[in-house]
């Protein structure tokens, strides 16, 4: 019977380390990964259409707009798929919108996704923007601040 406790003993302890270890180093984190610029001339059908929900912020041609679409690569370290990630921008003085995305990408467990995340704004402006990342991991939202560059 001593022999029983002592190896249960042991088995219990295995497994709180392995437990332990799992626990500290699950984590879900997002990284700036790029800015790209484009004309807005190039996609002038979500331009028009922009133009018509923003009516009142867009003044002048098309030539004097821009978009810029950034890429957060967010990695889950967890054992558990997150459901739905988004990224939401601090607009600037300059700026129309952010281009509503067309869907949420969930991101399986122990893996790398990119999301990416679009705004009109007018020409020559910066592509620095602070951003909130979020994401839903069993239904609980979670949010990280970023850096956009």
């Amino acid at each position: 019977m001593k022999y029983a406790a002592i190896f249960l003993t042991l088995v219990f302890l295995a497994g709180a380390a392995c437990a332990g270890y799992l626990w500290l180093t699950c984590d879900v984190s997002a990284v700036s990964s790029g800015v790209v610029a484009r004309e807005a001339a190039a996609d002038p059908e979500l331009f028009a259409s922009l133009k018509a929900a923003h009516s009142d912020e867009i003044t002048g041609d098309i030539s004097g707009y821009v978009f810029y679409t950034w890429s957060v690569k967010i990695t889950n370290s967890t054992f558990v798929d997150i459901e739905q990630a988004e990224c939401r921008l601090s607009l600037l003085p300059g700026d129309v919108c952010q281009v509503p995305a067309a869907d949420s990408p969930g991101i399986p467990a122990r893996s790398e996704g990119t999301l990416t995340v679009t705004a009109l704004t007018r020409v020559n402006t910066t592509p620095v923007r602070e951003a909130t990342v979020s994401w839903y991991l069993w239904g609980h939202p979670a949010f990280a601040p970023l850096t956009l560059h």
